[in-house]
């Protein structure tokens, strides 16, 4: 194949995408994935607590007046 000169090789198009992060990328990236993890573990732990709450709750009743 021909290379054509207005046509970037493989390389040329990894290099200029590594170019154009800066070295906070990754920081911000990392940043991102943080946040999902926090607000799943948020999610999961209050629903964690629902779930005991109902537990308790219903053992409660189970149990009656006395």
């Amino acid at each position: 194949m021909v290379h054509d000169p207005k046509m970037l090789t493989e390389q040329e198009m990894l290099q200029t995408a590594v170019d154009g992060l800066d070295s906070d990328t990754p920081h911000r990236i990392d940043a991102k994935f943080k946040q999902a993890i926090d607000e799943m573990n948020e999610e999961e732990a209050q629903a964690a607590n629902d779930k005991a709450n109902l537990d308790w709750n219903k053992s409660y009743d189970e149990l009656g007046d006395g």
